[in-house]
């Protein structure tokens, strides 16, 4: 019946599926996988409360650390940053080799913009295995992001880059919707690095995307002030791509 419900799901026939999850549950109640997967359909359908009440009765029946980072990046995703992390650490903890707990949570507390412990995060994973080119890159991204020691502006706009990298997540509804596009926004900082202005230069051609776009600029906040020698304020203009990435 789980196996049904997951075709279904599968094929978005999204009420197939809720009924056949409900009956596998109904009919083995021990069934771990049954309530995460439910949990799964709930959160793709926006039904946060109902998504994390099966996650936790999944937890409950069986903490294995796959199932603690699945919740724990949804976390994160809804700004819950410290439970999102409490659960990734938990997953380190039972699995002190999972080389994705680490890299969760150096993407956990890079949201959080705690840039030193992501950072830290991924030198463990680079210690462990110095090819390791996705950390590379993402540590990089991290400690462009902290922005310590920019002296130009072209410097400082690398910093915003990869701020908005970081900040940046495709909106739940699009992903439902299959909506993509690329959003170009115009705007300015102030010498302290406070936004003083912002609009969408470039429509992606949705208004969710777009306004998912502008919400990553003032999520991103607060920035490090501009670098000597900036004028007042300093104009930016910044791509932010949205392709479809659904997790399950």
């Amino acid at each position: 019946m789980a196996r049904r419900a997951d075709a279904y799901f599968d094929k978005d026939d999204f009420a197939h599926a809720l009924t056949d999850f409900d009956e596998a549950i109904a009919n083995h109640p021990g069934n771990a996988d049954a309530f995460m997967h439910r949990g799964f359909l709930h959160w793709y359908r926006l039904e946060d409360d109902a998504a994390f009440k099966d996650f936790d009765a999944a937890l409950r029946l069986d903490p294995a650390p796959s199932r603690l980072l699945s919740r724990g990046r949804r976390y994160v995703l809804l700004r819950q940053f410290d439970a999102g992390i409490a659960d990734m650490t938990r997953a380190i903890k039972l699995d002190p080799r999972s080389g994705d707990a680490y890299a969760d949570r150096a993407w956990a507390y890079s949201r959080k913009k705690a840039f030193d412990l992501a950072i830290a995060d991924y030198d463990r994973l680079l210690k462990r295995d110095p090819s390791d080119g996705r950390s590379t890159l993402a540590r990089d991204n991290v400690r462009a992001a902290k922005g310590a020691g920019v002296k130009s502006i072209d410097e400082y706009g690398r910093m915003l880059v990869a701020r908005l990298q970081i900040e940046k997540s495709y909106p739940r509804q699009a992903v439902s919707d299959r909506v993509e596009g690329v959003a170009e926004l115009a705007f300015s900082i102030t010498r302290w690095g406070l936004l003083a202005a912002s609009s969408v230069k470039t429509s992606s051609g949705s208004a969710m995307l777009d306004e998912a776009a502008l919400n990553t600029l003032r999520q991103a906040q607060p920035f490090p002030p501009l670098p000597p020698g900036s004028r007042s304020i300093e104009a930016f203009v910044i791509s932010l791509i949205y392709r479809n990435q659904s997790e399950r």
